[in-house]
């Protein structure tokens, strides 16, 4: 159930500007398990219907990832949520963000006053190699379910096909990679 659904006059912010997680408890305790043991997953897929807090959810675990680079500090394993202060400067920590599909524009727009690097690419597999060949070991690339991409899939399950099929043909090419 969505906040607005308790209370129609919530008028709810986005998930980048809110800190704010209701319900999803398990699935938190889920990824902070996950990252805490050095075993998270190259992606995430958070599915359901709109308004339940998927993107909001995304957002919390990557500014935890972001702000908590080591995964074995006693404050990751001492966490007891994914929350993470609003005025930790997790921004130092991006390398660079591929935009695609309708919604580029408007992350662009929200992220360009942080002088970190952008580039808006036509496909989700231009936007993965764009992505791999500005990583550094130890790097993680995240595919951010808060923007809207069904103007380029047909769903969720189908972008997250192309972006493992993109993964395993870089590894394929590359050799030293498992997909």
């Amino acid at each position: 159930m969505s906040a607005r659904q308790l209370d129609p006059q919530i008028s709810p912010l986005h998930p980048r500007e809110t800190t704010a997680l209701f319900g999803h408890r398990d699935a938190e305790l889920a990824l902070l398990s996950a990252y805490r043991g050095g075993r998270i997953p190259h992606a995430w897929l958070i599915g359901g219907p709109q308004g339940i807090g998927k993107a909001t959810l995304a957002y919390r675990m990557a500014r935890f990832v972001l702000a908590h680079r080591n995964p074995t500090a006693s404050d990751v394993q001492d966490a007891e949520t994914l929350w993470v202060d609003p005025s930790d400067p997790v921004a130092r920590h991006v390398r660079a963000v591929a935009t695609i599909g309708r919604d580029a524009p408007i992350v662009e727009d929200a992220l360009a006053a942080t002088g970190v690097a952008m580039q808006r690419h036509d496909t989700l597999q231009a936007a993965t190699r764009w992505a791999f060949g500005r990583a550094h070991a130890g790097d993680a690339v995240l595919l951010s379910p808060a923007c809207a991409s069904l103007d380029m899939f047909r769903n969720y399950a189908h972008r997250a096909e192309v972006f493992v099929d993109e993964v395993r043909a870089m590894a394929a090419e590359h050799g030293d990679m498992t997909a």
